[in-house]
């Protein structure tokens, strides 16, 4: 499929992308990638989505694997997949907050879906693309060892495998959901077999979970 791309592609369009002008055609390629993937989109209809000249987004982005890079490095800031700030005070519920806000991106953000195809595509192509699991199951393993040192589960709890389990579970379930092409019950089926690993180490109560604004459409915890 072509050469690999250096690293160092990869830090030059992401440094790109904290522009206005390179911004807008983020914004665009993510509809294109999404729409298409990574081997049918191109220059010209990313150009058009954005209003820009074809040279114009050429000279932000020199190549088109560049360009997914960036839009993968916007998908996984600090090298989590849609991670997002804190917001729930207990870690047990920031998991499973945060596990169930993947769900939901993936069902309602173009971003989510476009960086799924584009971590499949560009595997093999590019150097230095996000870790596809490594960030979620760090993060994981900290919430979870926050959750032991609060005595919130049992001392005896192996963190790395059920930060594993939980990251493997979610993973799964994306995959499900795209094979089938149905995503419809993807965040509840998320967010229930989370409830029910977390519910192993005694109950739970009632965790608040993220959802979608009805008034605007966009994602909030």
């Amino acid at each position: 499929m072509g050469k690999q791309q250096n690293t160092s592609d990869f830090a030059i369009a992401a440094c790109h992308g904290a522009s206005n002008t390179a911004s807008r055609i983020l914004d665009a390629a993510v509809l294109e990638f999404d729409e298409l993937g990574f081997e049918k989109a191109s220059f010209a209809s990313v150009a058009k989505r954005s209003g820009m000249s074809k040279s114009l987004v050429s000279y932000h982005f020199p190549t088109k694997t560049m360009l997914g890079c960036s839009v993968l490095n916007t998908a996984y800031p600090s090298g989590i997949f849609m991670g997002a700030g804190r917001q729930a005070e207990s870690p047990l519920a920031e998991l499973l907050s945060a596990a169930t806000s993947v769900a939901l991106h993936v069902v309602h953000t173009p971003l989510a879906r476009a960086a799924l195809k584009l971590r499949r595509e560009l595997e093999g192509i590019a150097d230095g693309i996000p870790g596809r699991y490594s960030g979620w199951t760090a993060h994981a393993a900290g919430l979870l060892g926050e959750a032991q040192r609060a005595e919130l589960i049992d001392a005896t709890v192996n963190i790395g495998f059920h930060s594993r389990l939980i990251v493997g579970t979610v993973a799964g379930l994306i995959s499900v959901s795209e094979s089938t092409g149905s995503f419809v019950t993807l965040p509840s089926d998320v967010n229930e077999a989370i409830r029910c690993q977390l519910s192993v180490w005694g109950p739970i109560g009632d965790l608040p979970v993220p959802g979608v604004n009805a008034e605007n459409g966009k994602l909030g915890r």
